[in-house]
């Protein structure tokens, strides 16, 4: 035998609430996020050629991925104990 916990009609009133509460601004959030980080990638497209572009792409992938190793390590070293910046000097 299947209990229900928690069951709840979904009417139009509490669908639109909430949309108007989460995902609303959820994504124009997302929307504004994608257009700041691609903006540049418009700008080059227009100003300089597709060569510039594919270059600067890829080094921004590059550092995206940078970024993920850097604080993986600064994680671990901080999990083991180990003091890191500047603090105690």
């Amino acid at each position: 035998m299947r209990r229900r916990v928690f069951v709840r009609r979904l009417t139009r009133g509490s669908f639109s609430d909430g949309l108007e509460y989460g995902f609303l601004p959820l994504a124009l959030g997302g929307l504004i996020y994608w257009a700041f980080t691609s903006i540049d990638r418009w700008l080059l497209r227009d100003l300089a050629g597709l060569e510039e572009l594919a270059v600067y792409s890829m080094a921004v992938s590059f550092r995206r991925g940078g970024d993920g190793v850097s604080k993986r390590v600064f994680h671990r070293l901080v999990a083991h104990g180990v003091q890191v910046g500047g603090a105690g000097r």
